[in-house]
């Protein structure tokens, strides 16, 4: 008595649908967790016909002094006046920082210090930056875009 089964030629046609079935659902999931990581540093705020953006990947925190440094882009007008930076240590508490500092269109170093010994040591939970002068905010949560940055 003869065995039956299905042909070698089905067999294989069979298993090469099922691995570049495999092969799309895993590219799938590795460009859109791409897609999420690029939206999280590359989020922007426009308002009066500026665009604020803010670097997460330049984000530098300093426990100890308490200063806090970041690249902050500003496009579409020529300038805007006054930084404020508010953030959310990994204790929950929030802090506020003002400089008078004018931000020029382009790439800006953004610096502020929140006092020696005042952050938490850890991931920010949220971090806001605003100008004054037009008013433009642009605000990030863990929650919504995972690494923020983190004070050391």
């Amino acid at each position: 008595m003869r065995n039956k089964g299905i042909s070698p030629l089905l067999a294989a046609i069979i298993l090469v649908a099922l691995t570049l079935g495999l092969a799309l659902m895993i590219a799938g999931s590795i460009s859109s967790m791409f897609q999420r990581t690029t939206a999280a540093t590359s989020k922007t705020a426009t308002a009066t016909g500026g665009t604020l953006k803010v670097h997460l990947d330049s984000i530098y925190c300093n426990t100890t002094t308490g200063d806090f440094e970041m690249l902050v882009e500003l496009t579409g007008i020529k300038s805007a006046q006054g930084v404020s930076v508010a953030i959310k240590d990994s204790d929950g508490k929030l802090h506020v920082a003002n400089t008078t500092a004018t931000l020029s269109s382009g790439l800006n170093k953004v610096t502020v210090n929140f006092g020696p010994n005042v952050t938490a040591p850890g991931d920010l939970e949220y971090l806001a930056v605003s100008t004054m002068n037009p008013t433009i905010i642009i605000q990030y949560s863990k929650e919504d875009f995972g690494f923020i940055g983190a004070c050391e």
